[in-house]
């Protein structure tokens, strides 16, 4: 017999390792499975293996940002609570982020505290239904794998 794992998933995204360290501690000093990626495409390839409670991304990254990675999800029919992270607080940002359908919002440097409330609020919003969501994700993002 397996037991499942019923700890909520965090996935925090952000092309600075530092802060993804920093991060996952807070996570895990929460009692909270964690896993990090430094691009968004990385985690879209891992997506079907992770299924996260709460994602956590950066907005400005190279290849695909933030709200490219919301745009992907929210296209998908993914409604995972998605909490976006910047250095660049901009008006446009924050309009963005709420317009896109992004959960909160949080300046660097994060305040632990304010990163916890952030955390708590959105696994109050309850689980993540991932049935049959993700095909296109995986479709587009995951190579097959050749035998």
């Amino acid at each position: 017999m397996t037991v499942e794992n019923t700890k909520p998933m965090i996935v925090c995204i952000d092309d600075e390792k530092d802060l993804l360290d920093s991060l996952e501690e807070v996570c895990l000093g929460m009692g909270l499975d964690v896993n990090t990626f430094l691009d968004a495409k990385s985690f879209l390839q891992q997506i079907d293996q992770v299924k996260p409670s709460v994602i956590v991304s950066d907005i400005n990254m190279p290849d695909m940002d933030g709200f490219g990675l919301l745009a992907e999800l929210r296209s998908a029919g993914v409604q995972t609570p998605f909490l976006f992270l910047t250095g660049n607080a901009t008006r446009d940002n924050l309009r963005y982020s709420v317009v896109g359908g992004g959960f909160d919002f949080l300046s660097k440097p994060i305040s632990i505290m304010e990163f916890e409330k952030a955390i708590r609020k959105a696994l109050a919003f309850g689980p993540v239904d991932y049935s049959d969501k993700l095909k296109g994700i995986i479709s587009k993002y995951v190579k097959p794998k050749i035998a």
